[in-house]
């Protein structure tokens, strides 16, 4: 409950939701990962770019996926070794 009600408020643009986001992307169930790795774009988190280069290799596709975009949309230049390497 404390991970989906961050994540709401993380659509909301709470900064105090970032710590639950980020917690959400290391333990939480595929749909909360997902959405965790879109807010942390959305939300302009470049200091989360270590926990979504480490999102790059989730078990599931679309977390991959959405951390990749994410990292993009963060212009996260030092990410970019993380991402060819999550490209093979």
């Amino acid at each position: 409950v404390r991970r989906r009600a961050a994540l709401a408020m993380g659509f909301l643009g709470a900064d105090e939701a970032v710590p639950f986001i980020d917690e959400a992307l290391r333990v939480g169930t595929l749909q909360e990962r997902i959405l965790a790795t879109e807010l942390l774009g959305n939300l302009g988190r470049n200091d989360r770019v270590p926990s979504l280069i480490a999102a790059l290799r989730d078990a599931h596709s679309a977390v991959r996926q959405n951390a990749a975009v994410s990292l993009v949309r963060l212009k996260a230049t030092e990410a970019v070794p993380a991402l060819i390497e999550a490209s093979r």
